[in-house]
């Protein structure tokens, strides 16, 4: 993504096109929302431990963001920077998803993600089930983010 001359760019604005957060938070949202579009499609049920799927792509945009973190060599900041550009590339897929979820309904109810059972009938039932992928996302996205910050501190010498 950066050129390799070029500075990280990464400022507090969390909806800023030139944000490493924003760049890997987009993608990574669509591809999520891609994976779910996948899995809600046809008749068939899948067994829970398919719904794993949805989160490889957050966990690639995390690992390829915090390897461009790693890069920067600011040794001393490394966690701090890492975490808080995790959180910020999980905020921004989790409203993606969240959006995707509820303008799916929108088009058609058929489209919608369902979450635990909530079937999306109405607005309001599409809404929470956009609020939870949005939770689970952030959630799940910092966590994995977290292991691989304290790998990264491990290998880099403070």
């Amino acid at each position: 993504m950066k050129m390799s001359n070029e500075p990280l760019k990464e400022n507090t604005e969390i909806f800023n096109p030139s944000n490493l957060s924003y760049r890997y938070g987009i993608i990574g949202g669509l591809l999520t929302s891609a994976i779910l579009i996948f899995m809600n499609s046809g008749e068939a049920t899948h067994p829970i431990y398919f719904s794993i799927f949805k989160y490889i792509p957050m966990a690639l945009m995390v690992i390829l963001a915090l390897n461009e973190v790693m890069k920067i060599g600011e040794d001393k900041a490394i966690f701090s920077k890492g975490a808080s550009i995790a959180f910020k590339l999980s905020l921004i897929a989790g409203i993606l998803v969240a959006l995707v979820s509820v303008i799916l309904f929108a088009v058609n109810p058929e489209w919608a993600f369902n979450k635990f059972g909530q079937m999306t009938t109405t607005y309001s039932r599409a809404i929470l089930v956009g609020a939870m992928l949005f939770f689970e996302i952030l959630v799940l996205t910092n966590l994995i983010a977290f292991i691989m910050l304290q790998y990264i501190k491990r290998d880099v010498k403070i």
